[in-house]
């Protein structure tokens, strides 16, 4: 039975068995406070958006890099198929046939190395490991004009131009070099 209250101190205690519990005030007891647990908890859950909100940002920088350089590829395709194919005063490819009147990125053309598109100059950027279809697709441009030079050598300025949409912005990569005739 606990033994009966004092009031000779500042408040009251109760004994049970030599202990002394005191009214006001507790000990400490094991684990954490509810306000603790909700502090960690936002914590955690801010931690857990920006780390996903990282990784997602560099998903969408690994995809743009590779839709990029599948455009390279496509541009360096063409601008190497440019520069082998003959070109003579008699053939001129369909790669060197001039622009007239056409500022850039020129006419859409058709990449000679890959299946004929649906439409006039589309290519294939990014497509889907599952079923090969085209997640992304780009317009190939050419735009092709003769440099004025004092040798009166007939010299061909080749400019392809890639341009697509991604993310829902406009994008644009282009390579240019020069072509003389085979026979000068």
């Amino acid at each position: 039975m606990p033994a009966p209250c004092s009031n000779s101190g500042s408040f009251p205690r109760l004994t049970t068995g030599g202990r002394r519990f005191a009214l006001r005030g507790r000990q400490r007891e094991n684990g954490f406070t509810l306000l603790e647990v909700v502090a960690a908890m936002i914590v955690a859950v801010v931690l857990g958006v920006i780390v996903t909100g990282g990784f997602l940002m560099s998903q969408k920088m690994a995809a743009s890099g590779r839709i990029r350089t599948q455009a390279r590829v496509i541009l360096q395709r063409n601008i190497d198929l440019a520069l082998s194919i003959p070109f003579t005063g008699v053939s001129t490819p369909p790669s060197l046939e001039l622009t007239v009147g056409q500022s850039l990125p020129g006419v859409p053309f058709n990449d000679p190395t890959l299946p004929p598109p649906s439409q006039v100059g589309q290519v294939p950027l990014l497509v889907s490991s599952n079923d090969g279809a085209p997640l992304v697709t780009g317009t190939l441009w050419r735009h092709c004009e003769e440099l004025d030079n004092p040798d009166k050598a007939v010299i061909h300025r080749i400019t392809f131009t890639v341009r697509y949409d991604y993310l829902g912005s406009a994008q644009e990569i282009s390579l240019t070099t020069l072509r003389s005739r085979d026979d000068q």
